[in-house]
Protein backbone atom coordinates (compact mmCIF):
# COMPACT_ATOMS: atom_id res chain seq x y z
CA UNK A 1 0.00 0.00 0.00
CA UNK A 2 1.61 3.28 -1.12
CA UNK A 3 0.17 5.47 1.66
CA UNK A 4 2.02 3.77 4.52
CA UNK A 5 5.29 5.74 4.34
CA UNK A 6 7.06 8.63 2.64
CA UNK A 7 9.31 6.23 0.72
CA UNK A 8 6.42 4.07 -0.48
CA UNK A 9 4.36 7.05 -1.68
CA UNK A 10 7.40 8.67 -3.33
CA UNK A 11 8.00 5.47 -5.30
CA UNK A 12 4.31 5.26 -6.23
CA UNK A 13 4.34 8.85 -7.58
CA UNK A 14 7.56 8.25 -9.52
CA UNK A 15 6.11 5.12 -11.14
CA UNK A 16 2.77 6.79 -11.87
CA UNK A 17 4.43 9.56 -13.89
CA UNK A 18 7.06 7.38 -15.56
CA UNK A 19 5.16 6.87 -18.81
CA UNK A 20 5.64 7.97 -22.43
CA UNK A 21 2.84 10.56 -22.43
CA UNK A 22 4.46 12.48 -19.54
CA UNK A 23 6.99 15.01 -20.83
CA UNK A 24 8.13 16.10 -17.37
CA UNK A 25 7.02 16.35 -13.76
CA UNK A 26 7.85 18.67 -10.88
CA UNK A 27 5.87 16.65 -8.34
CA UNK A 28 7.78 16.29 -5.08
CA UNK A 29 6.81 14.34 -1.98
CA UNK A 30 8.16 15.43 1.39
CA UNK A 31 7.47 15.12 5.08
CA UNK A 32 8.17 16.97 8.32
CA UNK A 33 7.12 14.03 10.47
CA UNK A 34 6.89 10.24 10.19
CA UNK A 35 3.08 10.45 10.23
CA UNK A 36 2.26 13.07 7.57
CA UNK A 37 3.49 14.26 4.21
CA UNK A 38 2.79 16.51 1.25
CA UNK A 39 2.86 15.86 -2.49
CA UNK A 40 2.87 18.92 -4.71
CA UNK A 41 3.83 19.94 -8.22
CA UNK A 42 2.86 19.80 -11.87
CA UNK A 43 2.81 17.09 -14.53
CA UNK A 44 3.20 18.13 -18.18
CA UNK A 45 1.71 15.73 -20.73
CA UNK A 46 2.60 15.52 -24.43
CA UNK A 47 -0.95 16.49 -25.50
CA UNK A 48 -0.67 20.02 -23.99
CA UNK A 49 -2.42 18.98 -20.78
CA UNK A 50 -0.95 20.17 -17.48
CA UNK A 51 -1.98 18.64 -14.14
CA UNK A 52 -1.32 20.57 -10.96
CA UNK A 53 -1.60 18.66 -7.67
CA UNK A 54 -1.35 19.18 -3.93
CA UNK A 55 -2.06 16.36 -1.51
CA UNK A 56 -1.82 16.27 2.26
CA UNK A 57 -0.97 12.72 3.29
CA UNK A 58 -1.65 10.86 6.53
CA UNK A 59 0.68 7.84 6.62
CA UNK A 60 -0.61 6.64 9.99
CA UNK A 61 -4.21 6.37 8.69
CA UNK A 62 -3.10 5.47 5.14
CA UNK A 63 -5.19 8.21 3.50
CA UNK A 64 -4.94 11.38 1.46
CA UNK A 65 -6.40 13.72 4.08
CA UNK A 66 -6.81 16.70 1.77
CA UNK A 67 -6.22 17.24 -1.93
CA UNK A 68 -6.55 19.70 -4.76
CA UNK A 69 -6.11 19.09 -8.49
CA UNK A 70 -6.22 21.49 -11.43
CA UNK A 71 -6.16 20.48 -15.09
CA UNK A 72 -5.22 22.91 -17.86
CA UNK A 73 -5.17 22.55 -21.64
CA UNK A 74 -2.86 24.67 -23.77
CA UNK A 75 -1.01 27.81 -22.76
CA UNK A 76 -3.92 29.70 -21.26
CA UNK A 77 -4.42 29.46 -17.54
CA UNK A 78 -7.75 27.81 -16.94
CA UNK A 79 -8.50 27.41 -20.65
CA UNK A 80 -11.19 24.94 -21.76
CA UNK A 81 -10.39 22.32 -19.13
CA UNK A 82 -10.02 23.68 -15.62
CA UNK A 83 -11.35 22.04 -12.53
CA UNK A 84 -10.28 22.56 -8.96
CA UNK A 85 -11.60 20.64 -6.02
CA UNK A 86 -10.55 19.89 -2.51
CA UNK A 87 -11.80 17.48 0.11
CA UNK A 88 -10.96 17.35 3.81
CA UNK A 89 -11.89 14.79 6.39
CA UNK A 90 -14.73 15.88 8.59
CA UNK A 91 -14.19 16.71 12.26
CA UNK A 92 -15.64 13.28 13.11
CA UNK A 93 -13.07 11.75 10.74
CA UNK A 94 -15.53 9.37 9.12
CA UNK A 95 -16.88 11.33 6.14
CA UNK A 96 -15.15 13.62 3.65
CA UNK A 97 -16.45 17.16 3.34
CA UNK A 98 -16.19 19.13 0.13
CA UNK A 99 -14.54 22.39 1.12
CA UNK A 100 -14.15 24.09 -2.26
CA UNK A 101 -15.23 23.71 -5.87
CA UNK A 102 -14.42 26.09 -8.69
CA UNK A 103 -14.72 25.95 -12.45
Amino acid sequence: MPLKSLDAYSQFVAQAFNRPEVERSTVAVWSDSPFTGTAEGEVFFSNSIRLRIREELDFEAGIIASYGYEVYRGEESGAIVHRQFQWRRSAAGNQPERSAWAQ
